[in-house]
């Protein structure tokens, strides 16, 4: 992403599996800082700025642990 600032993702594991969740994103290069929404089932993720990361990147991210986002 090209600029910072807040991106939503639904993510129904939350609920169960919420420090996973943001364990896992919160390793990604580009990611600032990770807010969990277990009654959203979602999660908020601040990405610094001048990055090239992407959602499909924080998608596979969660996938490889086995997480559906």
């Amino acid at each position: 992403m090209r600029y910072g600032g807040w991106l939503a993702l639904k993510v129904p594991a939350v609920k169960d599996q919420g420090d996973k969740v943001k364990d896992t994103l919160s390793k990604v290069e580009g990611v600032k800082q990770v807010a969990i929404y277990p009654s959203q089932q979602s999660a908020g993720v601040l990405l610094e700025g001048g990055g090239n990361l992407s959602t499909k990147q924080l998608i596979e991210a969660l996938g490889k642990e086995g997480i559906e986002a």
